[in-house]
């Protein structure tokens, strides 16, 4: 089977959404991937590895220029005009996709959250070539932006790809029904945990006897946080109290949002 993945970030970077692509897709030898992205920033790593890995390519996307939201004390026109840019960005995406479906005769497009033109993109690039389209939400595709036009954007794009969508995936049920809430899709999403290799957790987990004498263990978490989270850091919370050891978790996030967890 061929298949193409739009991601914003690539195997075997260093980043939870490129970690989870690698070790899913890695396992299956009967697989031919191609990886496509426009980010910069995943290409180095990824072009240093691309001819180790035998029937896995990558391809560099055009970077589709993205403007800053418009504030909407700054006039209807600009925000109109933002709109338009982004909804053109949505049908340059969908060209590239669809040349990259059929330069590799692909049997399925995977499309990732994190980019704001992937999976409208996606849903017009299936369309138009008939390939079947899987949508991969490592973050719900709509609240993961913030309030102004990227987030507007979401929720008109949210319609067309639940429909085009083959197959929807979400690493953990929390996320699975919250899509389920304000989506079009035809059936739940199919829940795949985050894959993670016993040897590589155990290897890298601190050892609480070597803090030192007198002070915490410390946590320090920096990623988003809202609903998707939830539950893994309640689990945290419940292992921290569970242990004799005197652990510190840190969040660095804006006083809002720890206030709203």
């Amino acid at each position: 089977m061929r298949i193409v993945v739009a991601s914003t970030a690539l195997p075997p970077g260093d980043s939870g959404q490129a970690k989870v692509l690698g070790r899913l897709f890695g396992c299956l030898r009967e697989l031919s991937v191609t990886y496509v992205s426009d980010n910069d920033s995943t290409f180095p790593v990824a072009a240093a590895t691309a001819q180790e890995h035998e029937g896995v390519r990558y391809v560099k996307l055009d970077q589709i220029h993205r403007p800053p939201d418009a504030n909407s004390e700054k006039g209807t026109l600009r925000r109109l005009l933002l709109r338009r840019s982004l909804e053109a960005g949505v049908r340059r995406r969908s060209r590239e996709l669809a040349s990259a479906v059929v330069r590799d005769h692909a049997d399925v497009l995977v499309a990732c959250s994190g980019n704001p033109f992937d999976l409208g993109g996606a849903a017009l690039a299936s369309q138009e070539t008939g390939v079947p389209v899987v949508a991969y939400l490592f973050d719900d595709p709509i609240f993961q932006w913030p309030v102004g036009e990227y987030r507007v954007l979401a929720q008109r794009l949210a319609p067309s790809w639940a429909r085009a969508a083959t197959s929807t995936i979400c690493p953990n049920p929390r996320l699975a029904a919250q899509v389920m809430l304000h989506s079009s899709l035809k059936s739940p999403p199919v829940v795949i945990y985050n894959p993670i290799h016993d040897d590589e957790l155990l290897a890298k987990c601190p050892d609480p006897t070597r803090a030192l004498p007198g002070q915490p263990l410390r946590i320090l978490y920096t990623g988003s946080l809202y609903e998707a989270q939830a539950d893994a850091l309640r689990n945290v919370a419940h292992a921290i109290a569970l242990t004799s050891h005197r652990v510190e978790l840190v969040m660095l996030q804006t006083l809002v949002a720890l206030v709203a967890f």
